[in-house]
């Protein structure tokens, strides 16, 4: 007889992540590709097939227009209303993350080409400058919520500088950068319209520095993309700029969050990094191990498919758990122990793997990197606040920290 499958209940309670690592070591061990009852989605959970399906693009796909049609997920409400907002901007064209093949090439040569080794190294005097500036910002009493006050502002910062932004536009950009976040997880009508019209005057206020950086290019990313696009239409450039600010934004606060959990959480291990800087590179990489940023992702079978002896029709969904895969035993030893200096640990997917690594990869590291250092130059005492205990947001898809307050001297 057949082993039962795992309960899925605790991954859709209101608040999976406390749950999630328990779960998906069940499915390891007992259904490692298993079909959500009542859907045409399966969860595959370790690291091998993880690993195969997204080096696969040809059989499993990034493109499900279905879902992301008009660059809302599908659970959002699909009205007329929210239909007639959406139709005021410009249209929703699939870059990098929902494309395969040719255009998708195309747009991560474009991006490439823009966030180049040499650009990525000259922003990093400009993170450290934004976060110094967060830090002067924080409470006198010492008390502070890392993630409100510090690992949410300074990627967005960051991505304003990199796009062009005004200074004196930096707080709509906040709201907008915020809002992009969300945009696609309205609870009800009124409010995916709201969503909408912000993401359609965020496009607005994009288009004209698009145009202004054509007329006079400047120094910063938005330039680049633009002076390497020539054949990119308006909406291509607007979609890649939507993805740098809502994906380089969340991943990045969630990196923060995490990196700072584990060492306060450790005491042996924040001495470490602060005795010896040189090992905190190491550190990020096994954060990012041990609590990937984007937890699952999907993708769309193309073909029939078999995998473990499951028949997978065409037009399934794979929701790839790379937080899984990144604890699965047959790659890691001890997988869910935090391990400094773990051997060959950039085999971890956090950032995916093949022709959809991510692109922002070097970014996200560097400014986790800098947020950290920065803290450790300010602050001779960083811990945990008793009596404010940390929070992760309730989310299943992606693994962050909704709350870390902190106590520094």
């Amino acid at each position: 007889m057949p082993a039962a499958a795992p309960d899925l209940t605790p991954l859709f309670s209101p608040a999976p992540q406390e749950h999630a690592y328990a779960v998906y070591r069940e499915l390891r061990e007992r259904a490692p590709v298993l079909r959500v009852p009542g859907r045409r989605t399966w969860l595959v959970s370790t690291h091998a097939d993880v690993r195969a399906i997204v080096r696969d693009p040809a059989t499993w796909s990034s493109h499900y227009p279905e879902q992301f049609g008009s660059g809302l997920a599908q659970r959002s409400p699909d009205t007329a209303r929210t239909r007639a907002a959406m139709a005021e901007g410009f249209p929703y064209v699939p870059t990098l993350l929902f494309q395969d093949g040719a255009d998708h090439r195309r747009h991560r040569a474009l991006l490439t080409g823009a966030l180049t080794p040499a650009r990525v190294r000259a922003l990093e005097t400009r993170i450290a400058a934004i976060a110094n500036d967060l830090v002067d910002r924080f409470d006198a009493s010492g008390a502070v919520d890392a993630v409100a006050a510090y690992a949410v502002p300074l990627p967005i910062a960051v991505l304003a500088d990199m796009l062009g932004v005004a200074p004196q536009d930096g707080a709509r950009f906040r709201d907008w950068a915020e809002q992009l976040v969300e945009l696609g997880s309205a609870p009800d009508e009124d409010a995916a319209v709201a969503s909408i019209e912000q993401y359609v005057a965020f496009q607005r206020y994009m288009v004209q520095r698009i145009e202004e950086r054509r007329a006079r290019p400047g120094d910063d990313l938005l330039s680049a993309l633009v002076a390497g696009g020539d054949d990119a239409t308006v909406p291509e450039l607007l979609s890649i700029c939507t993805l740098l600010v809502a994906a380089g934004n969340d991943t990045v606060t969630a990196a923060i969050g995490s990196l700072l959990r584990r060492a306060l959480d450790d005491p042996a291990l924040l001495a470490t990094l602060r005795a010896d800087r040189s090992r905190i590179p190491a550190a990020i990489e096994e954060t990012l191990r041990i609590d990937a940023p984007v937890a699952i992702f999907q993708r769309k079978a193309n073909v029939d498919a078999e995998l473990r002896g499951e028949r997978i029709r065409r037009g399934d969904m794979a929701m790839v758990i790379y937080a899984s895969a990144n604890r699965d035993p047959a790659r890691w030893q001890e997988p869910d122990r935090f391990v400094l200096d773990r051997p060959q640990i950039r085999d971890h997917l956090a950032f995916t793997h093949g022709p959809h690594h991510c692109a922002g990869a070097a970014l996200a590291r560097t400014q986790a990197r800098v947020a950290f250092e920065t803290l450790l130059d300010r602050f001779e005492t960083l811990a945990l606040d008793p009596s404010r205990p940390p929070q992760l947001a309730p989310d299943l898809m992606t693994r962050s920290h909704s709350a870390l307050p902190l106590l520094l001297r």
